[in-house]
């Protein structure tokens, strides 16, 4: 039987005057990889806090095994000036503070350079510092919110693989559902001030939450003020939804197949303009297209996007989608080829930055512009009440500022003011980082519905799946693939990942050879020689593993040798070289640790 970590008993939570918790009772057990599932503000952030010793219960009893190990996947943080990646990731080490290959070993796997300045990092490096920096201690208990926000696919996968392996306990929010699927083995669902545990995986969490839904609703059907309180979504239910996203998902499998149809004949139906004016039946075509930055990041790419199509990009970050899509609006000149743009677009661009939401503003100041109980719907004018209400605000929520709302309630807010806006082409550039499930379902609903044409750069696999018709994936060298349907589509009819996924990032062995037990002669100090080996040696090791890979995707391309031999050849020499050059390091760090061993 499995340990108890933490127990919670009895507990209350509160933030401001909204209650979180009340009576609130839960095991987390060891083995245990737990989902914290619930709406936007039921306090599953809170509860992780609580855990990780952040915060302090209002009330109830909170007792902690003795000498528990817990680590915390940190979302933000503000590098100091000077601090290497090495550096930033020891911190995660805790008891293995001597174990410093620990640190050269995750940062081969994540490709991180040792002395890399966090100062000099992007977002989507210092993010996989930061998990480096959680799962390098192996901790008892590690705690993850969002994990995936701004990971590509390639780290994603590679995070999954990496939690599958780990012996400690997880407790995990994240609104991405394959990503669920693929790593816990139970969820807490928050829900109404109540929690419900369930001991299996995400996949059966929909069928299990929908049946405690119905049970609710059962007891208290007879409560009208149950039913004002939970609002539209939870009238309608779980169950409402899943028949909604089913007809939904008919549809985009005839989509599909239309479009596996057009890849050998173009042409063929498509789907009428709701939203703006009809815009012609190609929206885009590109021919023979490429661009370069130093760098290929397109080549020799031809598409045709038609009225109707919804379109997801995919691939490793920086490869390139984001130029992909501004060459195609014609928004970033190319180097090569032909790009027609199709007549009478209008053009929506939807993301998550807040930079528009004023917190002094009522939310019916903020979608009439004014005092106005009106809104233009694409024309025709309908009370801001009843607009609101589809997506998922209650009327009472009109006077309230926006600085009272959740997170999940902005993002809510501004996706009601893009949707005022008449458009026939939509595109969304990683458009769920930061959306909680409900505030997801939304947009999903509101795309699958969109009778225009959406481009869409997602990492999320589940969301691309219930949406796209076909999906363009980068491979990182300038390559592009098109695929009719969505990711899983995709996966099917590739052979192997080697195009989206980086070789060996599933993990990288310690190379470093284990010492021998013998016995220490006299022991001595540790020499300037090798206490300086000891420092620079890993890192170097780990910069050679990062460039010999590179060189081996590289040489994997199957049509190098014939396209430019002398290219295969050098690239085969240079291979030599470095690992030539690593087994020589190997072995003056293997002579370095020897001696330090002796010296202790």
């Amino acid at each position: 039987m499995s340990k108890a970590l933490i127990t919670i008993q009895n507990a209350s939570l509160s933030f401001g005057t909204k209650k979180l918790f009340e009576n609130f009772s839960q095991v987390f057990k060891e083995s245990e990889k737990i989902a914290i599932i619930g709406r936007n503000g039921s306090g599953k952030s809170s509860l992780l806090k609580v855990l990780a010793g952040n915060i302090l219960l209002d009330s109830g009893i909170f007792e902690k095994r003795r000498n528990l190990t817990i680590t915390t996947l940190l979302q933000f943080y503000t590098p100091k000036e000077g601090e290497t990646s090495q550096e930033y990731i020891a911190q995660g080490l805790g008891e293995f503070q001597d174990e410093i290959w620990r640190t050269y070993d995750i940062m081969a796997e994540l490709n991180i350079l040792p002395n890399t300045l966090l100062t000099k990092m992007s977002g989507g490096e210092l993010r996989r510092a930061s998990l480096a920096r959680a799962l390098v201690g192996d901790p008892d208990l590690l705690l993850m919110d969002e994990p995936t926000n701004h990971l590509d696919i390639p780290t994603i996968l590679w995070l999954e693989n990496k939690l599958n392996k780990f012996r400690g306990s997880l407790v995990i929010i994240s609104h991405d559902r394959e990503f669920l699927k693929n790593t816990i083995n139970t969820c807490l669902w928050l829900h109404m001030n109540q929690s419900f545990k369930l001991t299996k995986g995400f996949e059966y969490f929909e069928e299990w939450s929908e049946k405690i839904q119905a049970d609710i609703k059962q007891e208290r059907h007879k409560r009208d003020q149950f039913l004002k309180a939970e609002g539209r979504w939870a009238v309608e239910g779980i169950s409402a939804r899943r028949k909604r996203n089913q007809g939904r998902l008919r549809r985009l499998h005839k989509l599909r197949d239309e479009r596996r149809t057009e890849a050998k004949v173009i042409g063929g139906a498509r789907m009428e303009i709701g939203l703006g004016a009809k815009s012609g039946k190609i929206v885009l075509e590109a021919k023979h297209i490429s661009k370069s930055y130093g760098k290929v990041i397109f080549h020799d790419f031809s598409t045709r996007i038609n009225r109707g199509d919804r379109v997801g990009i995919i691939g490793p970050n920086g490869a390139g989608k984001t130029t992909l899509l501004g060459a195609l609006l014609g928004k970033i000149p190319i180097d090569e080829g032909v790009i027609k743009i199709g007549t009478n677009l209008k053009t929506l661009f939807i993301d998550q930055k807040r930079e528009e939401l004023f917190p002094s503003v009522t939310v019916r100041e903020f979608l009439t512009g004014g005092s106005s109980n009106q809104v233009d719907v694409r024309g025709n004018p309908k009370h801001v009440a009843g607009y609101i209400k589809e997506f998922l605000f209650d009327a009472e929520q009109l006077g309230s500022p926006i600085s009272s709302l959740s997170g999940g309630e902005q993002n809510r807010l501004l996706l009601a003011k893009a949707f005022l806006k008449p458009a026939n082409l939509i595109i969304l550039d990683e458009p769920t980082n930061d959306l909680d499930m409900e505030t997801l379902d939304l947009l999903e609903g509101l795309l699958a519905d969109f009778e225009g044409t959406v481009l869409l750069i997602s990492h999320d696999r589940d969301f691309l799946d219930r949406l796209v018709t076909q999906t363009l994936v980068f491979d990182g060298e300038g390559e592009i693939e098109e695929h009719a349907g969505g990711y899983t589509d995709y996966l099917i009819r590739s052979k192997e990942l080697k195009n989206l996924i980086p070789p060996k990032l599933d993990g990288v062995k310690k190379k470093t050879k284990t010492i021998p037990p013998q016995k220490k002669a006299q022991r001595g100090k540790l020499s300037f020689k090798h206490k300086k080996l000891l420092e620079v040696l890993p890192g170097e090791i780990t910069a050679l593993i990062i460039g010999i890979r590179n060189l081996e995707e590289k040489l994997s391309d199957p049509t190098l040798f014939e396209r430019d031999p002398d290219k295969f050849n050098k690239i085969t020499k240079n291979i030599i070289h470095k690992q030539t050059h690593q087994s020589k390091l190997e072995e003056e760090l293997f002579e370095a640790e020897l001696a330090k061993e002796e010296s202790s």
